[in-house]
C-alpha cells in the first residue's frame, strides 16, 4: 500500500494559501493570495515578480511577514506554483469586457470571468474611478433632477470621464449658451449640497 503523503508544512507562511495564478493581456504574471488571519479571510492579486511592492497591502491584509526568512518562503512557494496551469483571466487597465467593466474595486457587475489588479493605472486615475453608496442614496438626487435640464447634465457628464478612458474617446467640452440661467445653475448647487448632506456616508458626489 503507498504511504498518503503528508501536506507540506510551511513554517513562516502557512497562514497563507496560493488558491490561483493567471496572465494579463500583455504578458504579466499573477498569483492569487488568500490570507488566513483571526480578522478572517482576505484576498490579494500579486505580480509574482513584484511580492515585494505588496508588502505594505500584504501586512494591511493580516499576513505576518516580518523577518527575512518568511518572504523568501512565499516567494518559493510563488515559483514552484508557477509550474501550475493558469486559472485566472487579468485586467490591468480600467475598461469595459464582454461580461463587466474593470474598477478599482473589481469587476462591476461581479462576474468570475476576470480579475482585476490595475498595475497598469496611476493611483490618481484610479481614485476617480472609485464606486460608493447606494441606490436608495441616489433616488433623492434623481428626483432632483427633474425638470431641471442643467442638472440632468451635470449627471450626464458624470459618465464621461470613465466611457472616454474605456473607449480611448477624447474628453467632451462643454460651454452654456443664452440669456439668464443663473438662478437654475444656484438652485441645481444648492440643491447639491443639501442632498450630500442628506446621504453622506452613503454616496459621495
Amino acid at each position: 500500500m503507498s504511504k498518503k503523503r503528508r501536506p507540506i508544512q510551511h513554517k513562516f507562511t502557512g497562514h497563507i494559501k496560493l488558491c490561483g495564478r493567471g496572465f494579463s493581456d500583455n504578458g504579466q504574471r499573477f498569483c492569487k493570495l488568500r490570507i488566513h488571519r483571526d480578522r478572517g479571510v482576505k484576498t490579494l492579486l500579486v505580480r509574482e515578480t513584484h511580492l515585494q511592492d505588496y508588502k505594505d497591502e500584504l501586512e494591511a491584509k493580516g499576513a505576518n511577514l516580518v523577518a527575512p526568512e518568511a518572504s523568501r518562503e512565499l516567494i518559493r512557494r510563488i515559483q514552484a506554483n508557477g509550474s501550475k496551469e493558469p486559472t485566472l483571466k487579468i485586467a490591468t487597465r480600467i475598461e469595459i469586457r464582454r461580461y463587466a467593466m474593470a474598477l478599482p474595486g473589481g469587476p462591476y457587475p461581479k462576474t468570475k470571468s476576470f480579475e482585476v489588479a490595475l498595475t497598469d493605472v496611476p493611483l490618481d486615475i484610479q481614485a476617480k474611478y472609485i464606486t460608493s453608496g447606494d441606490l436608495d442614496g441616489w433616488r433623492p438626487l434623481a428626483e432632483d433632477g427633474r425638470g431641471n435640464s442643467r442638472m440632468i447634465f451635470a449627471f450626464c457628464l458624470a459618465f464621461v470621464g470613465p466611457l472616454s478612458a474605456a473607449t480611448t474617446v477624447e474628453h467632451v467640452g462643454m460651454q452654456f449658451v443664452g440669456r439668464g440661467g443663473e438662478a437654475d445653475l444656484d438652485q441645481c448647487d444648492r440643491r447639491s449640497r443639501r442632498r450630500s448632506r442628506v446621504v453622506r456616508g452613503r454616496l459621495s458626489l
